[in-house]
C-alpha cells in the first residue's frame, strides 16, 4: 500500500500484517529486514507500529513502513539481453550480500524484485526467508518458493541451502529473456519430469535414493516418480541387453550349424 508520510511529505509503502498471523512469523520477517538493512540491495525499513482499525473489531495490526519503490521485475518481464546482464549482476550482488549474512531468501521471483526510480534493484518479501546458524549448513526440509522457481531438492523434500536462490536466479533470467516460465508444472511429479527433459539428464542417484528413503507425506508422489522412472529405465536396459545377447547367440549358433564352405572349388 502506497501512502504519504505527513511528516516528511515523501511517498512510503506500508506492509500490513493481519493480527490473525502468527506473531513469530511477523517478528521473523521484521527481524530479518532489520538485520540486513543495506541501501544497495534490500528494501529499506523506515518505521513500524501497531494499528487498530475503527471499521472492524480487529485490533493490533502490525504495520511496517518501507521505502516506496518504482516497479517490479514482473512488470517489465521481457527485457533485452543487455538489461538482463545488468539485472543479473545486481541480483547476484544482492544474493551475495544475503548469503554472507547467512540468510536464504527462499522466495525469489520477479514480483519480489523491485527497482527504485534510479533503477537500483531491491529485494522484498522475506516471509519465507531462512537463517543459517553457525552450526547449520542446510535447512530442514520445508515448502518454500513459488512452484516455477523451486529447485529439485525442495520439490523432492530434501534439506537445502543457499543454492536454491541461485536456481531461482537462473529461472528468472530465462523468464526475462523469453517472456514465459522455464517450468510450468501442475504437480511435483510433472515438475521433476520437466527438469529432466530440459536439463537432458537424470537426477543424481544419491538425490533420488535419498528422496525414496525419506518418510514424509509430501514426498509420496515425488519419490514414486523417481522410483518408477528408475524401475522402467532399469527394465528397459535389461530387455535391451537381453535381446542383444539373444541375437548374438542366434548368429553364433547359425554360424556353428552351417556346413563349411570350400571357397577354392
Amino acid at each position: 500500500m502506497e501512502c504519504i508520510d505527513l511528516q516528511t511529505n515523501n511517498k512510503v509503502a506500508l506492509k500490513i500484517y493481519n493480527n490473525n498471523m502468527e506473531k513469530q512469523d511477523v517478528e521473523h520477517e521484521y527481524e530479518i529486514l532489520k538485520k540486513i538493512q543495506n541501501k544497495d540491495y534490500v528494501v529499506q525499513v523506515l518505521n513500524c507500529f501497531y494499528f487498530t482499525t475503527t471499521i472492524t473489531t480487529t485490533k493490533n495490526h502490525f504495520v511496517v513502513v518501507l521505502e516506496s519503490l518504482h516497479q517490479s521485475l514482473y512488470q517489465i518481464r521481457k527485457i533485452s539481453l543487455e538489461k538482463i546482464r545488468v539485472v543479473g549482476k545486481q541480483l547476484l550482488l544482492a544474493l551475495d550480500f544475503l548469503h554472507r549474512n547467512q540468510i536464504i531468501h527462499a522466495d525469489l521471483k520477479p514480483e519480489n524484485i523491485m527497482f527504485t526510480p534510479e533503477n537500483q534493484l531491491r529485494l522484498i518479501d522475506f516471509g519465507c526467508s531462512q537463517i543459517l546458524t553457525e552450526d547449520e549448513k542446510e535447512i530442514h526440509p520445508c515448502i518454500v518458493a513459488s512452484r516455477p522457481y523451486r529447485p529439485p531438492e525442495v520439490v523432492i523434500g530434501l534439506p537445502f541451502n543457499q543454492k536454491i536462490d541461485i536456481w531461482a536466479v537462473g529461472c528468472i533470467l530465462y523468464e526475462c529473456y523469453v517472456g514465459h516460465f522455464l517450468f510450468q508444472p501442475k504437480n511435483e511429479a510433472e515438475h521433476l519430469a520437466q527438469m529432466e527433459h530440459i536439463l537432458n539428464k537424470y537426477f543424481p542417484k544419491d538425490m533420488a535414493k535419498a528422496a525414496c528413503t525419506l518418510d514424509y507425506t509430501r514426498n509420496t508422489h515425488q519419490a514414486s516418480f523417481l522410483h518408477t522412472r528408475s524401475f522402467f529405465f532399469s527394465f528397459f536396459l535389461f530387455c535391451f541387453c537381453f535381446f542383444i545377447y539373444l541375437f548374438l547367440a542366434i548368429i553364433g549358433l547359425f554360424c556353428y550349424l552351417m556346413p563349411p564352405m570350400n571357397y577354392w572349388e
